[in-house]
């Protein structure tokens, strides 16, 4: 490839709500220090100094314009080709700000999309319910009666419920596979002030979807798209991309063994791979141009 094409600019969007992309940066740092990679983090008033301030009464909304905001502050810095890595509950938001600024993008890569939110969170509430009964916990009782008041995604009962699930020791373990990486992340994020999760933005922006989750469609676009995902994730959404890649048939699947939800992080030398190949595919189609 030419040498004077210039090399992509990665934007990496982390999965959530509530969570921050410190702990990532820090299972990341080889691939950083390979490509050109920066990091969003989602507004919190927890790390002031690292994200956009919190709004609590339109979290989502608030969300949603934090991770624009990001993007088009990248592409006001130059010339340079951007490609957005979004991961998990990050990847339909961005699809949705991806279709508003077609032209100010370049590329895609969608690492364990999930395309139907309240399903996966339904999922995640049957697993824990499974892991409580089994430790005989007293709260499968609240948890069950949370689960049968809920009528709409996201609702208040819903909400709750992911409450009682959150006591569920063992569940952030349900999507993992690759062990040493989780035990990685979970140092990172203890031994991270900046990493703390923010439970009350976590609660806020699922209060918000109740009102926007509607709104959340998926578009075709004219990029180059990657999906990436784990073939042991728990929330593999085979449906949603077998309905993505109708609108989208330029879209390129990977599915990476011993990878849960957190393929990225679970496996760093793959994830390198797909930037650089693209960066290829980007710099053949500029070179072809």
């Amino acid at each position: 490839m030419p040498a004077n094409l210039p090399t992509p600019r990665f934007l990496y969007f982390h999965g959530g709500p509530g969570l921050s992309s410190f702990p990532d940066q820090r299972l990341l740092s080889s691939v950083q220090s390979e490509f050109d990679l920066h990091f969003w983090n989602e507004p919190s008033n927890l790390r002031p100094e690292h994200s956009d301030h919190f709004d609590s009464e339109q979290a989502f909304r608030n969300w949603m314009a934090s991770a624009e905001n990001f993007l088009m502050s990248h592409w006001l810095k130059g010339s340079t080709p951007l490609v957005v890595v979004a991961h998990s509950f990050a990847c339909v938001p961005l699809l949705q700000i991806a279709n508003r600024h077609q032209q100010k993008l370049d590329g895609l890569i969608l690492i364990s999309p999930i395309f139907d939110l309240s399903q996966a969170y339904r999922r995640t509430l049957k697993r824990a319910r499974k892991n409580l009964v089994r430790t005989r916990s007293k709260l499968v009782r609240d948890l069950d009666e949370q689960m049968e008041s809920s009528r709409e995604p996201f609702d208040a009962a819903m909400i709750r419920a992911l409450e009682f699930a959150m006591a569920d020791s063992e569940l952030p373990l349900y999507f993992w596979r690759n062990q040493e990486a989780w035990t990685q992340w979970q140092l990172a994020l203890a031994s991270d002030a900046r990493a703390v999760v923010d439970l009350k933005a976590w609660r806020a922006v699922l209060q918000d979807l109740y009102w926007e989750f509607s709104y959340l469609q998926v578009s075709s676009l004219p990029h180059p798209i990657q999906i990436i995902t784990g073939i042991d994730d728990p929330l593999s959404d085979r449906s949603g991309i077998e309905s993505f890649l109708r609108i989208n048939p330029q879209t390129r699947v990977e599915s990476w063994s011993r990878c849960g939800h957190y393929a990225h992080l679970e496996n760093q030398e793959e994830l390198g791979h797909c930037l650089l190949g693209m960066s290829q595919q980007l710099q053949l189609r500029t070179h072809i141009a």
